[in-house]
């Protein structure tokens, strides 16, 4: 049983590293799909800068005790070949619950098609969430991961 447990996870270990990795099946690509967290010590901000006019083209403050989930549009999502080649179209994004399941973007703004960043942006802090519903009692864990 041990020999067929290591070599069940051998092969695991050869396809992920030979088809890198599998978001949506059967593509074996990585899409341009991105999650962020946002908590009091921790406030964050999500831009894309133009990197051919470097301007900011767009730009999201995600509230404390919410989590963003942004997704970069590119004409060939389905192709692992060109997967990174082609700059994308579109942002779509929806800001959520942190331990709400990732559903329809709903939020979407296209681009001018020239290549972008994703900038990370923490803002200052400590940051006071905008639903005080959403503040925790003293001494109870706040866990960010979403579930």
């Amino acid at each position: 049983m041990k020999r067929f447990a290591l070599a069940f996870a051998a092969l695991a270990v050869a396809l992920t590293a030979t088809t890198g990795c599998q978001t949506k099946f059967p593509y074996m690509a990585s899409y341009d799909r991105h999650n962020f967290v946002s908590t009091p010590h921790h406030p964050v901000s999500v831009e894309l800068l133009d990197t051919v006019t470097d301007e900011v083209v767009w730009r999201l403050d995600v509230p404390v005790y919410k989590k963003a989930v942004v997704d970069l549009e590119h004409a060939s999502d389905w192709n692992e070949t060109q997967q990174g080649s082609l700059p994308a179209y579109r942002v779509s994004w929806k800001i959520m619950n942190i331990g709400d399941a990732i559903n329809l973007l709903d939020q979407k703004q296209n681009l001018s098609g020239n290549p972008v960043l994703l900038r990370y942006v923490i803002r200052d802090a400590p940051e006071l969430a905008d639903d005080p519903s959403l503040t925790r009692p003293v001494g109870e864990e706040f866990d960010p991961r979403p579930l």
